[in-house]
């Protein structure tokens, strides 16, 4: 019977596929932005690796699921700032509409809604690392001829997310991964190459 515990990681080696260095290290960047204790970080990583292996978001959020035990609490200050952002400017993200009953009582900690859109943003900055590092080789092997010019264009699905996203256009840098979205928890902008 084979050990069920033990995890492989047998990312595909092509050049499209972000390095298992780099999704680690944008795990524990995301969750450096919280208060999360590092035993958590350390213990969680191995299941969650496993669930964006698989491609698997539901696997990747029941990784973070001691997160959501009772007892266990955790600051997320980049989320408290945006909700009230939001707040102020009677806006609500697509991504917070299951929660939309009660996420502006600030009384609540949204301890469940919290650990999920902690987990899509965890996913979401490895997918736009990569997309960074596909743009940095693009813009590298397209230099020599540059008879067809490129720009970046910010994509968004929501109201909030368009307004965020004008606000940081001109600070994106093409092959930059720390300069793309997402730009607030639950941000699902999408930096897109298109001809100028």
């Amino acid at each position: 019977m084979p050990n069920m515990f033990r995890l492989e990681f047998d990312f595909p080696a092509d050049e499209s596929s972000l390095p298992i260095q780099e999704v680690v290290e944008t795990y524990m960047h995301v969750l450096g932005m919280t208060s999360v204790k590092e035993t958590y970080l350390n213990g969680m990583l191995p299941l969650w690796l496993y669930g964006y292996q698989k491609g698997d978001p539901r696997m990747q959020e029941a990784a973070l699921g001691p997160l959501r035990t009772e007892g266990v609490s955790f600051i997320w200050p980049w989320f408290s700032e945006w909700r009230e952002s939001f707040r102020e400017a009677k806006l609500l993200p697509l991504s917070w509409l299951p929660f939309s009953d009660h996420v502006w009582d600030l009384r609540l900690g949204l301890r469940q809604e919290r650990v999920a859109i902690l987990s899509d943003v965890i996913w979401r900055t490895a997918w736009n690392r990569r997309l960074a590092n596909q743009h940095a080789a693009f813009d590298d092997a397209s230099r020599p001829r540059r008879s067809m010019a490129y720009t970046y264009d910010l994509r968004s699905d929501c109201e909030a997310s368009q307004m965020v996203a004008a606000r940081r256009l001109a600070g994106l840098v093409p092959g930059d991964w720390r300069t793309y979205p997402p730009y607030f928890p639950g941000d699902h902008s999408t930096v897109e190459r298109v001809r100028a």
